[in-house]
């Protein structure tokens, strides 16, 4: 897999209304939707984890609030918030040990910058024209420990 990283100062948080699908490596069924998984601590600070034990617990998806049946509600909302990430992306769909791998590339590049990536992953997953496109993000702490 070629992979290429790059650093993302997003200055405006990407909002979702929340979903309740349950697996975001199945049918992508909205033009845009997020998936946020916690990672251990220990896990996600190590060069080398275990793929098959990466992901920790799921703690929300989303889905853009762009079709009649979905509204953006800021108190129940979901979002990716503003500040700076570590990025990569594929134009392929959401399987998990793609993104799984994506992840962990993400992970191996920010060690290696001696980053302080924050202990979760975020996976959004688009609809371009016919093409759909994985998209990892990982926080980076700011230098007061929190997220920029």
């Amino acid at each position: 897999m070629s992979l290429m990283i790059y650093t993302l100062d997003l200055r405006a948080p990407f909002l979702y209304s929340p979903n309740l699908f349950i697996d975001p490596f199945s049918q992508v069924i909205y033009e845009e939707q997020v998936a946020c998984f916690s990672l251990d601590k220990e896990t996600a600070g190590t060069i080398d984890p275990d793929p098959a034990n990466y992901l920790g617990p799921l703690l929300f998806t989303g889905a853009k609030p762009d079709s009649e049946n979905l509204t953006l509600d800021a108190e129940k909302g979901c979002s990716i918030p503003k500040g700076l990430y570590l990025f990569a992306q594929l134009r392929e769909g959401p399987e998990r040990d793609l993104f799984t791998a994506m992840a962990i590339e993400v992970q191996k590049e920010g060690l290696w910058r001696r980053l302080d990536l924050e202990p979760i992953v975020y996976i959004r997953t688009l609809k371009e024209e016919t093409e759909l496109v994985t998209q990892v993000l990982r926080p980076i702490r700011s230098a007061s420990g929190q997220q920029q």
